[in-house]
């Protein structure tokens, strides 16, 4: 898991004890493989940076805006760790997984929160609305007649149904077996939670 506040990995697992139990998973795109990636690896020393405190760090530009916006937005909420499948799962080139892919399912449905960047092409296109100027305002509005009238905007359904993040097909299943999601869309954010508290 990530902790937001001191902007690093750390173990989520204690021996076979979970020791995290409040946190929020991030459901976003990577992108084509053109776009950058901070992964977490053992190569070029990333995986021991991501396990110092500060690793994290707003400082460093190659962390992609839509994972520096979730712990920012993570902060906000007081949720003190995220889930981000680059940085919390190994991803060397060794051909194991460790069995952390038959937890998938389970990380989306312990998450207190998912979060669904459901703008942009990549892990570069962020959260609008999380940093200040980073919603870009699309509705058009005029005074007729003392009336100010404005054009109807388009629904996070109609935004998420046309985006990127609906492409891939795991994305599907981390935000049905999401407890609660925060979808951000272009236009705005909606928030649906289906666990009842």
């Amino acid at each position: 898991m990530i902790n937001v506040n001191s902007r690093n990995v750390v173990p989520a697992f204690q021996g076979s004890n979970r020791t995290i139990t409040d946190y929020a998973a991030l459901s976003y795109v990577w992108g084509t493989p053109q776009v950058p990636q901070l992964r977490n690896t053992l190569k070029g020393g990333v995986r021991s940076r991501l396990m110092k405190p500060g690793g994290l760090a707003d400082l460093y530009d190659d962390i992609p805006t839509t994972l520096k916006d979730a712990m920012q937005l993570c902060q906000s909420l007081k949720i003190a760790y995220l889930w981000v499948d680059a940085l919390c799962l190994d991803q060397d080139d060794s051909g194991h997984d460790y069995g952390q892919f038959d937890f998938m399912n389970e990380i989306y449905k312990g998450a207190h929160l998912t979060i669904i960047a459901g703008a942009g092409q990549d892990s570069w296109a962020g959260l609008p609305g999380v940093r200040e100027g980073s919603r870009v305002k699309r509705q058009h509005l005029a005074t007729v007649e003392g009336m100010i009238l404005g054009n109807k905007k388009i629904s996070a359904k109609s935004h998420l149904l046309s985006s990127t993040w609906k492409t891939r097909g795991w994305t599907l299943q981390e935000m049905v077996l999401s407890k609660r999601v925060l979808i951000f869309t272009e236009d705005e954010v909606v928030f649906d939670c289906r666990a009842g508290s």
